[in-house]
């Protein structure tokens, strides 16, 4: 059971997820990091043993840091920039 608030989708060769925001409702980003079906499914594991997971960087290392916190928090990265700044 997926008790992770986000669902994974394919559509034309590209990863899209769709995650729930506790403010914004239901949000979806592309995940180009993602090249192979393997790494798909082990974001579907992810998600299916959550919350019996190691952390997200080590259980998910091909995704960027901004994937991960989309995954996380639902924050897009332009919205991350707003709040804390470009990263250096």
């Amino acid at each position: 059971m997926n008790t992770f608030p986000w669902k994974t989708r394919i559509e034309n060769k590209k990863i899209f997820v769709t995650v729930t925001h506790m403010i914004e409702g239901e949000r979806e980003m592309s995940f180009p990091s993602i090249e192979t079906i393997g790494q798909w499914r082990d974001l579907e594991r992810f998600t299916e043993d959550y919350p019996n997971v190691p952390l997200i960087q080590d259980a998910l290392p091909f995704l960027t840091p901004d994937e991960r916190e989309f995954l996380i928090s639902g924050t897009l990265p332009e919205e991350f920039n707003l709040m804390f700044g470009e990263s250096e």
